[in-house]
């Protein structure tokens, strides 16, 4: 916009105000300032931006669980089976690996819980356990014939903070609904193994969904109440069905663990 221009709006701006039979033109006109090329840039900012693709979007999740730091902090737990039961539980969460320290409010450990790698330690009043992950979910289900879940996974899903482990070499399928993105992820044998549900506006994991080989629904985990930890966002809420359990972790409080 030249001098000449600039001084030539401005004496149009200062007539028009004093002029009652021109108060509608006066406001014509600022919208039309508006909408033309002073604003352009601004309403290309506001504009919405295009919804990633498949490769975008693992590439933001794997940024999202680097950016992931060591945690501490305490978490209630609580457990719907027949009858409701909770305790409180210390966690540790640091490259992959977790521990889990279990105790009543009152008072007295009920389980220490570590698990590094391939390699896992379960100490409890009624329990004992070392070896490799695989061998404590055999473990679990010949002493627990209704458990059919892999629940170690499940730990290592509230530890990437609800993301994905995108190490699997089968690429996931992505799909998109109203509100929503949805990852399936497959096995080499093209069975779905479990199926990912993302809020489309922020793409926050908001569900995640574990089958069986038969095509059936085994666990439901639902995440909510995202916090910002630096610089990445942890669910402080999570919900597991497993028919016919259900458990709830709300975290009370997660800060970063000292180096």
């Amino acid at each position: 916009m030249t001098i000449y221009s600039v001084r030539h709006s401005l004496s149009l701006f200062c007539w028009m105000i004093f002029s009652e039979k021109t108060s509608r033109q006066l406001v014509l006109l600022g919208a039309l300032l508006f909408f033309t090329g002073c604003a352009a840039g601004i309403l290309r900012e506001a504009s919405p931006s295009q919804d990633p693709s498949l490769e975008e979007l693992l590439a933001f999740y794997q940024r999202e669980r680097e950016a992931i730091p060591p945690l501490k902090g305490l978490m209630k737990v609580t457990i719907t089976d027949t009858i409701e039961k909770g305790f409180w539980a210390r966690w540790r969460s640091r490259d992959g690996a977790i521990e889990i320290n279990g105790f009543e409010l009152l008072g007295g450990t009920l389980f220490n819980l570590k698990m590094k790698g391939s390699e896992l330690t379960l100490v409890s009043s009624e329990n004992n356990f070392t070896g490799s992950r695989e061998g404590f979910e055999q473990y679990l289900k010949a002493h627990h014939s209704e458990i059919q879940m892999e629940w170690v996974t499940l730990l290592d899903w509230i530890a990437r903070a609800g993301l994905p482990d995108l190490s699997m070499s089968h690429q996931p399928i992505l799909s998109k609904e109203d509100d929503q993105f949805i990852l399936d992820f497959f096995d080499s044998d093209d069975h779905l193994t479990h199926r990912v549900l993302i809020e489309r506006a922020r793409l926050r994991v908001k569900q995640a969904l574990f089958f069986n080989k038969e095509g059936l629904m085994l666990v439901r985990m639902m995440f909510d109440d995202y916090r910002p930890i630096r610089q990445a966002f942890f669910p402080f809420f999570i919900k597991i069905e497993a028919h016919p359990r259900q458990m709830e972790i709300v975290f009370k409080a997660l800060k970063v663990l000292a180096e």
